[in-house]
């Protein structure tokens, strides 16, 4: 490779584009939100190139089981300055709301959940801004682990916790609801797959609600495509000799270019001597 193929080369190494972070963390509502049609990879898609969505879901996971492993996520996807957290949703309860004789063996308490969820803010807001989801109403018809009732406790309770914490907070209910707050069968059929997990209409349904609510958390000064960190000398200096190397090309092959010209002209225009 030339000296010039190589400068080219490195200076195309020193350009990156700076992309920020959010950490989607929860249990299977979260994890499934990735799969094709879900509300995760959806709102990847909106954000394309600006943002980038960690799923950090995990299938019947509680609050009790999901507390050890909040820590070490957010230690991971805060080291790079270059990709800062912008914030954390945190979308549990379905499985801490499990009645005890289930046989999913998977409840936990009122007040442990809540001292489970307000540990992962305090958590959180050491790093960067939280958006608290409560646990959705889910279909008891069709999902004999879980009660209206016993869910609405836990929501109930998230809805509570946001509002001691002065944070953001997406409540599912009002969503998936009727406008009076009745439940409604044929709602629930287009919203739930199993009872618990979310169709495609459930995924859009989400996906409008925390979609909205990131826009009016995140600022504008936040939401920068690319964004300065450290490295941003190292970024210029690249740009500046990728310029560089386009202007010297291209005066190269326009001077190329008239000197063949003019050497043209000269041939066409020269008078033949005779002998």
């Amino acid at each position: 490779m030339s000296f010039k193929g190589q400068l080219l080369f490195i200076s195309l190494l020193a350009i990156r584009v700076y992309c920020q972070t959010i950490i989607l963390f929860g249990d299977s509502l979260t994890e499934h939100g990735f799969y094709p049609a879900g509300w995760g990879t959806k709102l990847q898609k909106l954000y394309e190139g600006e943002i980038e969505f960690i799923n950090q879901g995990r299938g019947g996971y509680t609050t009790e089981w999901s507390l050890p492993l909040l820590g070490p996520a957010l230690d991971q996807y805060s080291k790079d300055p270059n990709n800062p957290l912008l914030l954390t949703t945190i979308f549990l309860g379905t499985n801490d709301a499990t009645l005890p004789n289930s046989g999913w063996d998977r409840t936990v308490p009122i007040p442990k959940y809540i001292d489970n969820l307000k540990q992962m803010i305090d958590m959180v807001l050491k790093y960067t801004k939280v958006i608290l989801i409560t646990p959705p109403p889910g279909d008891e018809n069709k999902d004999g682990a879980r009660t209206l009732a016993n869910t609405k406790l836990y929501r109930d309770a998230c809805l509570q916790i946001a509002i001691d914490f002065n944070i953001p907070v997406l409540d599912t209910w009002p969503l998936i609801m009727k406008p009076d707050g009745i439940y409604n069968q044929t709602i629930a059929d287009q919203v739930y797959i199993d009872g618990v997990h979310f169709t495609p209409i459930g995924n859009d349904i989400i996906l409008f609600g925390i979609a909205k609510l990131i826009r009016k958390v995140l600022s504008t000064r936040e939401r920068v495509w690319i964004y300065p960190g450290p490295n941003l000398i190292l970024t210029l200096v690249g740009i500046l000799f990728i310029l560089l190397f386009l202007y010297k090309s291209y005066h190269l092959r326009l001077f190329t270019y008239l000197s063949r010209r003019i050497a043209t002209t000269a041939d066409d225009t020269t008078p033949l001597v005779t002998q």
